[in-house]
């Protein structure tokens, strides 16, 4: 699985498609090349996947509770329906719905970021608040998530 990192500015162009920065299309190496599946987040941002990936959290999601509660078929529903495939062009290029850019609120001014297994695209607005809030709550983030461990934290006593 390709581990995706870094925070890229850029632009959607008139026919709505950013360049995956080349750092992130080389992460994905052959994965990427198979072609990604681009969907709406869980906050206001979409969220870019490989294949490959995409497939397995659709086998997780299958396989847990999903069709058997109200809330995994609406979860489902929300992640697969508005789903899309899609390849890069030759100059790196990958068209984004026009329904997600629209609904999320995302403009023309937006931020790549590479999120461990998944390219998120953000208006660049909206991005600076999420990451600033991030930042902010992440001693506590820390702390609840690897509940005092210190794992991860720097602080490994």
């Amino acid at each position: 699985m390709p581990l995706f990192a870094g925070e890229y500015s850029s632009t959607i162009d008139d026919k709505n498609r950013i360049i995956v920065p080349a750092d992130l299309r080389r992460a994905a190496g052959s994965e990427g090349e198979a072609g990604y599946y681009v969907t709406r987040g869980f906050e206001q941002c979409i969220v870019i996947q490989t294949a490959a990936r995409f497939e397995q959290q659709s086998r997780e999601l299958a396989n847990e509770r999903g069709r058997h509660t109200a809330a995994g078929r609406m979860l489902e529903r929300a992640i697969f329906s508005r789903a899309r495939f899609a390849q890069c062009d030759k100059q790196g290029r990958l068209r984004i719905p026009p329904p997600l850019t629209e609904k999320l609120g995302i403009g023309r001014s937006v931020v790549i970021a590479g999120i461990n297994d998944r390219i998120e695209v953000w208006d660049a607005d909206e991005w600076a608040k999420a990451i600033e809030l991030a930042e902010q709550q992440m001693p506590d983030r820390a702390e609840e998530y690897y509940g005092g461990r210190g794992k991860g934290t720097g602080d490994d006593r």
